[in-house]
């Protein structure tokens, strides 16, 4: 008898030391998404429902991603031994109205404990209590961080009460890098407007390259640089489209580069490259989509999933601006009132002076003002000074 308690207590020794293990590597894991939802005071219990939404954003990427030709991809989250995602619940020490600070992130992380700042993690924070939260004195319906460079991370916050599918999705995109899509004729899920719940090619692409869609992670530490930025050129003058090309370079070879506004991040131009440790990005845009900004930000992603993030300055040249003169244009007189002329009759053959034919002289050509072919010559020729 005392022999079978012995192998029993040896039984549950092991098992509870293999729980608890678990538990430490689940902490340690690397390129995890972790599920937490902040439950202030007096707040209901929101897990099922963040549990489901979760499942539902984790199964959307996968199809976006087969839906863009890279397979059923989809980030690695935190799951449990019966393969259900793990929803961790932080007991907030105050009420929901304690965490309204001017960023709401930062009125919940000193109650946040340690094991969810782990580095190379992505942390998904639902608040309870919450129909919007704040970031640095702006509301919002959620706000999404990416940690890039020698860490690969980030974070994003949503408020419980008010779960809208699109937004979690759009929030979550942003942990991995994506950015707002600047393109008119798009309506991507990571446009402005959010309007269609989908990933553009460049965002799947992307994606596919990220340490949370893949199970190795070598050179975690070689990040992109920018080498050098070459002179802007104006490719056409009525558009007001303008090319910047960028040097970049890694040891693991460029995958990936795009252009984004600074200040906010919205991309203006991404480009597709060829693996090389040293690539010529192009990109091409509308000048006006700076808004007046003198600077700009170069996005360089490797072949494995490292990226990083470099200010650049512009110089663009005035003509980029022109907004060209419209023609001149005189305006219409109406023709004085002739009188009508009376029936042709038949010439007499005898009349040598009879004519047979009305002749009416032609009208002189319009002339294009001096002013205005000056005003064009110059612009070309700048054009061309500037290649």
């Amino acid at each position: 008898m005392n022999h079978i308690r012995q192998h029993a207590l040896f039984f549950i020794t092991l098992t509870a030391l293999l729980t608890l293990l678990g538990f430490v590597l689940a902490a340690d894991a690397q390129f995890v998404v972790r599920t937490i939802y902040f439950q202030p005071q007096g707040t209901p219990d929101k897990t099922a429902e963040i549990r489901k939404m979760m499942a539902d954003v984790h199964d959307f990427f996968g199809r976006e991603m087969q839906r863009n030709g890279f397979g059923f991809k989809t980030f690695h989250i935190e799951k449990d031994t019966n393969a259900q995602i793990v929803v961790h619940t932080v007991k907030g020490k105050h009420p929901t109205a304690n965490y309204t600070a001017d960023t709401t992130y930062d009125a919940i992380d000193p109650e946040l404990p340690n094991r969810f700042k782990v580095p190379n993690n992505i942390h998904i924070i639902f608040i309870g209590g919450m129909q919007r939260i704040n970031h640095h004195g702006t509301s919002a319906l959620g706000v999404g961080i990416s940690i890039f460079g020698n860490q690969i991370g980030g974070y994003a916050v949503i408020p419980a009460n008010n779960l809208i599918f699109r937004v979690v999705v759009h929030e979550v995109a942003h942990t991995f890098g994506l950015q707002h899509n600047l393109d008119p004729f798009t309506d991507f899920l990571m446009g402005i407007d959010t309007g269609h719940a989908g990933f553009a090619e460049y965002e799947a692409r992307w994606l596919d390259k990220n340490h949370y869609f893949n199970d190795d992670h070598p050179n975690i530490n070689f990040v992109p640089r920018v080498l050098r930025t070459h002179p802007i050129r104006v490719i056409d003058i009525e558009e007001h489209i303008i090319e910047i090309k960028v040097d970049a370079q890694s040891i693991n070879g460029i995958h990936q580069a795009e252009i984004a506004r600074y200040g906010d991040g919205s991309i203006l131009d991404t480009h597709f490259l060829h693996a090389n440790r040293i690539e010529t990005a192009v990109f091409q845009f509308n000048v006006n989509f700076l808004r007046g900004a003198t600077r700009a930000a170069v996005r360089a992603l490797d072949t494995h999933g490292n990226f990083w993030i470099q200010q650049i300055d512009l110089d663009i040249p005035p003509v980029a601006f022109f907004e060209p003169e419209p023609e001149p244009t005189t305006p219409l007189k109406p023709e004085p009132l002739k009188p009508a002329k009376p029936e042709p009759t038949q010439p007499d053959p005898n009349d040598e002076k009879a004519e047979t034919d009305e002749k009416s002289e032609p009208e002189p050509e319009k002339q294009t003002p001096r002013h205005i072919k000056a005003h064009r010559k110059f612009i070309l020729l700048w054009a061309k000074l500037k290649r």
